[in-house]
């Protein structure tokens, strides 16, 4: 027969009851009767210590109910766990996905810009032979060009460009073009050459190249002739700088990155008087070609003209290590280390300028200006005159030489070389703005405000020429005139003094106490020396009543 197995809590009880050490055994019957009672209940027994999960099957025989309602509470607590896992294991396969997605097309972008990099690379190595290959051909033509020219063989070369059987138009087209490559061959302006045709030659050469550029296809035309059609337009007998920057747009529309073209463009912006324009076109050329001379010396003339003495010098020097002997740049950036103290060097570099260039007109021309400041009149005025007759095409020549008769007190002749000043560069502001001081000077208030009006129209930010305005108009009783150019002083200058003194005393003659105390009260709390502030008190005391 089988052989029973006998539950370990009643075997427990049987053995302690049987226990061989009387105080192993149960004290009593009782205790004896109330573990067989515990064991048949389902309870815990004094002979047997249940484990956790015993005594919790014992709590469930005798609790149904409630084992049954604890266990489906567990089973739905797993399945919730069981849920949220699964759900969990999903958004991260899913987040997975997404990430293994966006890396994929991270490596495709890459790969793409990668092969882009390359072939932008294979590009440029490919447009930098082909440059290069330009430039040597380019050079050897400039080289045989300036050997025909020296040789006085253009003849040739222009057969040889324009062919048997060319228009008369194509052949002034060519011969024109020509006729500037030379020069510039030879280290001339192209300016020069325009400026030393004749004037009916002047006009052969533009009515051809209006044809050309009327009949001719746009691959026939190019950037070139709408250049050298510029040029005509801009050096000729009649200068037409409207026109002429038209072309050059249209040059440069065609054509961005030759530097003869933005400086050209530059030179005709300083000439309408658009000087941030020209700044902007000459730089643009500088970066384009670094060892541009010109281009080098065009932006340290317009930092001179605006007292940026430290450009200046830095340009001038530029332009030297690029030429060491170039006779301009040595007399300008002396000039310009004058201006900043160093006396020494920069009258070291104007004595070399001298000495390698006595007929140089801008040499001469340092020289004057520094004569002017330390008043030496009498001698700056054969250098001025020096420079005139060197450059008799030069405004600025007049200029100074204007300001010194000024100074000398010959108004009719320093009126003339303003007036001449002006009439080669009508839209140099300063010439214009120089005469309007000399036609005050003598008594010519009318002559005097058109050219201040001529002065502000062509820049509204010119702050003397608004305090000059002014102080004119008061003197000619144009109350509200003079109002609105004092406003406008103090707004191109809030920290002037002297144009917050100059809208005190205009408010003050219209009546406008207030306004003008106010003024007044501004005047002084900028005055910067006590000759200022004594200044402003007087004429406070003289306009207003205590």
């Amino acid at each position: 027969a089988p052989q029973m197995q006998i539950p370990k809590e009643l075997e427990a009880v049987v053995m302690k009851a049987m226990a061989r050490e009387p105080r192993q055994r149960y004290r009593s019957v009782s205790d004896l009767r109330d573990d067989i009672d515990a064991y048949l209940s389902n309870e815990p027994l004094r002979a047997y210590h249940d484990k956790w999960f015993e005594s919790l099957a014992k709590w469930g025989r005798r609790h149904p109910a409630q084992m049954t309602v604890a266990s489906m509470g567990v089973i739905l607590l797993a399945v919730l766990l069981l849920a949220a896992f699964a759900w969990r294991e999903a958004q991260l396969t899913a987040d997975e996905r997404e990430r293994r997605h966006e890396l994929e097309q991270a490596q495709a972008a890459a790969r793409i810009a990668e092969a882009e990099r390359n072939e932008a690379e294979i590009r440029e190595r490919a447009a930098a032979e082909a440059a290069e290959r330009a430039r040597l051909e380019a050079t050897a033509e400039e080289a045989r060009i300036r050997n025909l020219a020296q040789q006085g063989q253009i003849d040739l070369l222009l057969r040889e460009l324009v062919g048997e059987g060319a228009s008369e138009r194509e052949m002034l087209v060519q011969e024109f073009r020509v006729r500037v490559r030379s020069a510039r061959t030879l280290g001339m302006d192209a300016r020069q050459v325009v400026a030393n045709l004749e004037e009916q030659q002047h006009r052969r050469y533009l009515i051809a190249f209006e044809k050309h550029l009327e009949e001719a296809s746009p691959e026939e035309v190019g950037p070139e002739a709408h250049f050298l059609y510029a040029l005509l337009l801009a050096f000729g007998p009649e200068t037409r700088l409207e026109p002429a920057l038209a072309a050059l747009h249209e040059t440069l529309e065609q054509e961005r990155n030759v530097a003869r073209y933005w400086h050209t463009r530059g030179r005709l912006y300083a000439q309408l008087g658009e000087r941030v324009q020209a700044e902007a076109d000459w730089r643009r050329a500088v970066r384009l070609d670094p060892e541009m001379t010109e281009g080098h010396l065009a932006l340290a003339r317009i930092a001179l003209d605006a007292g940026r003495w430290w450009e200046a010098a830095e340009r001038f020097g530029r332009a030297l290590e690029l030429d060491s002997e170039h006779v301009p740049a040595l007399a300008g950036r002396g000039f310009a280390l004058i201006q900043l103290g160093q006396e020494d060097d920069g009258r070291a570099l104007l004595k070399r300028a001298q000495e390698l260039g006595r007929q140089n007109h801008e040499v001469n021309l340092y020289h004057a200006i520094l004569k002017l400041e330390h008043g030496e009149l009498e001698e700056a005025l054969p250098l001025a005159t020096a420079a005139v007759t060197l450059r008799p095409d030069e405004p600025w020549a007049y200029l100074v030489r204007g300001r010194i008769l000024r100074e000398l007190g010959a108004f009719d002749r320093a009126l003339a070389d303003f007036g001449n000043a002006v009439r080669l560069d009508p839209y140099r502001v300063r010439s214009v703005f120089a005469r309007a001081g000399l036609y005050l000077e003598r008594g010519e208030l009318e002559n005097a405000l058109a050219d201040l009006n001529e002065t502000i129209s062509r820049n509204e930010q010119h702050l003397k020429a608004h305090l000059v305005r002014a102080e004119l108009h008061a003197r000619l009783e144009n109350w509200s005139e003079a109002q609105r150019d004092a406003e406008q002083a103090t707004q191109l200058a809030p920290r002037s003094w002297r144009a917050w003194l100059l809208h005190a005393e205009v408010a003050a003659q219209r009546g406008k106490e207030e306004a003008a105390r106010n003024a007044y009260q501004q005047a002084l709390e900028l005055a910067d020396t006590q000759e200022a502030r004594n200044t402003v008190r007087t004429s406070q005391a003289e306009h207003l009543d205590d």
